[in-house]
């Protein structure tokens, strides 16, 4: 079995950035470009149907097709040396940060001691604490999905595109636009590279830390204790060391894994009685402890945060199917030729008639994969060619129409037809509707209320086409409408923030 194609943010990027840039070209135009892709270049190389692959091909030649034609850097190029830039500069920082702010705390005049208690709270409590809050913020993001409004990425891409020319800068916006519309889909993908990133911070700072004990141990004598001003005995401060010490004690014993009780003792600061009475060797003991606790409660758990995020960021792209609708328009623009279309639905029951909104609630045992319902308004039921309607719908979802129902496009009326959509069971997992529309009438806020609501009941993944067809003329009601009503019609869509609706002219062929 061949290996699907593995895609990365640079790529989404890109892609989200050419289809924008497609729609100033006129359908024709995109048909004829991505067949020629397609047949010249795509399937020569390309044995397979698998989606992802041939999307990755077609990626690929647009990207040498702009590189010919312009010597502007693509958003993908843009974000990948950026991101890669912040990447290593955090390196850099967090090994400067870590080792700068332990040898500062590490200055040892001699006249006194470093306080234990002091340097564990600053580069270890504080750290776990921070990791408490990252934890406790990922299990609230999973259950509220707070990662789809994740909003540093989109800060990044804006401040990239001060490297665009003037005359791309408006697309690249724009492309940023439609990922933040389609948040519900790539929200993941583009949080978690920034946690890698804050991972990889923290990892470089406890290294620096560790880098500047071990030198400064090697370098001068480092004198450690510890004092309270609480009644306090060394029992109990070895009782708290020892349970710390517990994730090393298993491969390593005092006094290296944590000072002795008589180590303890003897490191104990009074200030009255100064330190010349303190043996150095007490002293010292407390150093390995201290390397052992910023490697085992910040350095470790910082690395599996890391891994983690690497691990669920390849996760995330490989999760991503493709299927949404600018892909579905892609690749039916790529494969278009291969769909034969003719007498496919000269004896489908479903195409014969179209069942009235008066019926009693039916159980629907299974629709078939790669099927679609087509709902049509009962003021347009009466001119409605349903082979003509199943043949548009073959060539413009690559799909079957297995049955059209008469609704009013009112959620009280058509709520039978709701639940029965909505409780069938599809054997493509998630429904797959088309609802034809009139384009010349305004988008008012019953349709757009109907709309949304049949989202809620199908699932926020179901695929929902529109299917806009202009005025009749005396032989189709399939006529092309007019780019204004397209454009009204499609900014009221985009304000449902959904990206599995598809927005389509219904016509037939030479209207």
């Amino acid at each position: 079995m061949l290996k699907s194609a593995e895609f990365k943010i640079k790529d989404i990027i890109d892609i989200e950035y050419f289809f924008y840039s497609d729609k100033n070209l006129d359908e024709s135009e995109l048909d004829e470009r991505d067949r020629k892709y397609f047949f010249n270049e795509i399937s020569p190389v390309i044995k397979t149907k698998d989606r992802k692959s041939i999307i990755k091909k077609w990626l690929e030649i647009r990207r040498n097709a702009e590189s010919a034609k312009s010597d502007s850097v693509l958003p993908g190029t843009a974000y990948h040396e950026i991101y890669n830039f912040i990447f290593y500069f955090l390196i850099f920082l967090g090994i400067f940060l870590g080792s700068g702010s332990a040898f500062s705390f590490l200055i040892y005049k001699g006249s006194e001691p470093l306080n234990v208690a002091s340097f564990f709270g600053i580069f270890v409590l504080t750290q776990i604490l921070m990791i408490v809050i990252l934890c406790l913020f990922l299990l609230i993001r999973k259950k509220n999905n707070l990662m789809s409004n994740f909003s540093i990425f989109f800060s990044l891409l804006n401040f990239i595109s001060g490297k665009f020319p003037a005359k791309d800068r408006n697309s690249f916006h724009a492309a940023i636009g439609i990922i933040k519309i389609q948040k519900n889909i790539y929200g993941q993908i583009f949080y978690w590279p920034f946690f890698i990133v804050l991972q990889i911070f923290g990892v470089c700072f406890n290294i620096g830390v560790l880098l500047a004990i071990f030198l400064r141990i090697i370098a001068s004598d480092v004198a450690f204790g510890w004092q309270s001003t609480i009644q306090t005995g060394a029992q109990t401060v070895y009782i708290i060391v020892k349970i710390i010490s517990a994730p090393w004690l298993w491969f390593c014993s005092p006094p290296i894994a944590h000072p002795t009780i008589e180590q303890i003792e003897g490191s104990r600061l009074i200030l009255k009685e100064g330190i010349y009475h303190l043996s150095t060797s007490n002293l010292v003991s407390w150093w390995p402890f201290l390397c052992f606790s910023v490697l085992f409660y910040a350095l470790i758990p910082r690395l599996l945060l890391f891994l983690t995020g690497f691990i669920l960021n390849r996760r995330a792209l490989k999760k991503l199917n493709f299927e949404t609708p600018n892909y579905d328009k892609l690749m039916a623009r790529l494969i278009t030729p291969l769909i034969n279309t003719q007498g496919l639905y000269e004896d489908t029951p479903a195409v014969e008639e179209i069942m009235n909104k008066n019926y009693s609630p039916i159980k629907i045992n299974s629709i078939p994969k790669n099927n679609l319902v087509a709902l049509i308004p009962t003021d347009i039921v009466p001119q409605f060619p349903k082979k003509e309607a199943a043949n548009i719908i073959s060539k413009l979802f690559g799909v079957t129409l297995w049955k059209s129902f008469e609704i009013d496009i009112d959620l009280d009326e058509d709520s039978v037809i709701i639940d029965s959509i909505a409780d069938a069971k599809w054997e493509g997992n998630t429904p797959n509707l088309l609802i034809i529309l009139e384009a010349w009438r305004p988008p008012i806020k019953q349709t757009i209320n109907f709309i949304a609501e049949l989202r809620k009941n199908i699932g926020a993944q179901s695929k929902i086409g529109i299917g806009l067809i202009g005025k009749p003329s005396e032989s189709t009601i399939f006529t092309k409408p007019k780019p204004e009503e397209i454009q009204v019609w499609t900014k009221a869509i985009e304000k449902l923030g959904d990206a599995y609706i598809r927005i389509e002219n219904f016509i037939g062929e030479n209207k």
